[in-house]
């Protein structure tokens, strides 16, 4: 786990956008299980990774990501995948761990690691990458389900050609009180209305 750390560190020493961001979460403590391989941090005020030194799993977040995600690379079927993800804790605080790790570059850093070390780390990016993936594809998921629950099961919302009708029409109704406005005005003219 050291190691892990180690790496993830030396990774972010080249991210310093990730890092900045790392840091408003600092003292915030992590539990991460990727594929059976665990990850236990704390954010320190850099931005940076420690080691998480509580004996009891008094984790601000719990992230489990089982080995069965692993079909993602096969399948593609990301929404399935995502569905196998566990997050307790501090919801927000995992998420944006977890884009955060997602969106580390590794290409600078390749060239200092051993091939071993290597390996290992361009796997971690690859799970951290479809991780975010299956984030964005969860979310633009999420809010079309609402739109179009809004839309044609509540009826909450018009669709745009019905609100596009609806403008025209007060346009119309506009243009028809203007005139008859401009005739009222000219029978009071006439003094019929006397």
């Amino acid at each position: 786990m050291n190691l892990v750390l180690t790496i993830l560190n030396k990774v972010l020493n080249y991210n310093e956008g990730s890092k900045n961001r790392l840091s408003y979460y600092q003292n915030k403590s992590f539990a991460l299980n990727i594929i059976g391989l665990s990850i236990a941090g704390v954010i320190d005020t850099e931005g940076f990774i420690a080691k998480h030194n509580s004996v009891v799993d008094d984790y601000d977040v719990s992230i489990i990501i089982p080995a069965t995600i692993a079909s993602y690379v096969i399948h593609k079927d990301q929404l399935s995948a995502f569905r196998q993800i566990t997050i307790k804790g501090d919801s927000k605080f995992g998420r944006d761990l977890l884009e955060i790790l997602s969106n580390l570059q590794f290409d600078c850093f390749y060239a200092t690691l051993s091939p071993l070390n290597g390996i290992v780390v361009q796997q971690l990016s690859r799970v951290f990458v479809a991780v975010k993936d299956y984030f964005i594809l969860v979310n633009k998921n999420m809010l079309t389900s609402i739109s179009e629950y809004l839309l044609y099961e509540t009826e909450d919302i018009v669709s745009g050609y019905t609100l596009e009708q609806f403008c025209d029409g007060v346009d119309d109704l506009r243009s028809r009180t203007d005139l008859l406005a401009k005739r009222v005005s000219q029978l009071k003219g006439n003094k019929i209305f006397e």
